[in-house]
């Protein structure tokens, strides 16, 4: 005969056991993890003057503590009941820590560009120095402090699970085991990675930039290179640049510069190197820039200036030598048609 509501709440009581030490401290660890994760890399983020956001979750850190936590409870209840609906929890509590690629709110601060000393230099250093020790880097498993402590914590979720005295369960049952994976998810998404760089990491980039753009020594085209600043009306280090001077600049060529870039893409941010081109309008310089670069956009500034920012390979010599000598040619035509209409006009003056 049909059973009562009763004896079928009976029967699935008696197939539930306790939750095993593995179930109990996997999602106790993620639902730590991410809290403290979460407020590291949104420290972080700050300090280099982005705006953190989340994708999923809360914007409240309160909020987001309680919903981890009451996720990460229900996990320990349900791991020995219903497996999936443990899975799904975990992956909600994954989902709630996700962040957005935190954005620049501002452009920077009115300033001015100065060239960089040995005190400089030594500042920058200090200050990336002191990142070693930065927060978000304990909870980066791709660092050198953190990668210990993740894989730490992950020997201590096997070891537990190991030890438990439960049988191998079949690939389809989801375990502890199984939940490293969404451990391993929630600890990359948090990771110094997706953060731009601070601007006294760009200085030392360009500086060993500098080191390594050289052109042969019997080059046409030499250039000589200076590392510049720039810094906000408080003096708060804002950009980098590596100014490029080549012996000869085509008229109206203002500024020849390489910085480096942290361009956002779905992982984060990565770091790329640019130059930047700075022309008179209607020089000659603009023109060869122009003809050489149709499809590159620019941006016009008060002072009839226009720049372009053009991506660099592995090794941008070429194109600066190349922009370098391209207006020679029309330099010295235009110089010979100007000599000659003036040897003209002197003529006719004569006569």
């Amino acid at each position: 005969e049909g059973r009562s509501f009763g004896s079928i709440a009976e029967g699935f009581g008696a197939f539930t056991r306790p939750p095993s030490p593995a179930e109990v401290a996997l999602p106790l660890l993620m639902a730590l993890w991410s809290i403290a994760a979460r407020a590291a890399f949104r420290r972080a983020a700050w300090r280099r003057g982005t705006r953190p956001r989340s994708l999923f979750g809360p914007e409240s850190p309160l909020v987001h503590s309680a919903l981890v936590l009451l996720l990460a409870g229900a996990a320990v209840i349900l791991f020995p009941r219903i497996e999936l609906a443990a899975f799904g929890a975990l992956l909600l509590l994954v989902a709630l820590s996700l962040e957005r690629n935190p954005s620049f709110e501002r452009p920077p601060a009115p300033g001015e560009f100065s060239m960089v000393t040995a005190r400089y230099l030594r500042e920058a250093r200090e200050a990336v120095k002191k990142l070693r020790l930065e927060p978000i880097r304990f909870f980066d498993p791709l660092c050198f402090v953190g990668a210990p402590i993740f894989l730490i914590a992950v020997a201590l979720i096997v070891y537990l699970e190991a030890s438990s005295g439960l049988p191998i369960r079949k690939l389809s049952s989801f375990t502890a085991y199984h939940g490293l994976f969404l451990f391993g998810a929630l600890a990359l998404s948090t990771g110094k990675g997706r953060l731009p760089r601070l601007p006294e990491e760009r200085l030392l980039d360009l500086q060993r930039e500098a080191g390594r753009l050289l052109l042969p020594l019997d080059s046409p085209h030499p250039l000589a290179l200076s590392l510049a600043i720039h810094r906000d009306g408080e003096g708060a280090l804002q950009d980098a640049r590596l100014r490029v001077y080549t012996e000869e600049r085509p008229n109206g060529l203002l500024r020849l510069d390489i910085a480096t870039a942290d361009l956002p893409g779905p992982g984060g941010y990565t770091s790329a190197e640019v130059l930047i081109l700075v022309s008179r309008i209607g020089s000659i310089a603009e023109r060869v820039i122009a003809e050489r670069f149709p499809s590159v956009p620019y941006q016009d500034a008060p002072g009839s200036r226009r720049a372009r920012v053009l991506p660099l390979g592995t090794s941008p010599e070429p194109l600066i030598e190349a922009i370098a000598s391209a207006a020679r040619p029309t330099e010295i035509a235009s110089a010979a048609r100007i000599s000659r209409l003036t040897m003209q006009r002197s003529a006719l003056g004569g006569h």
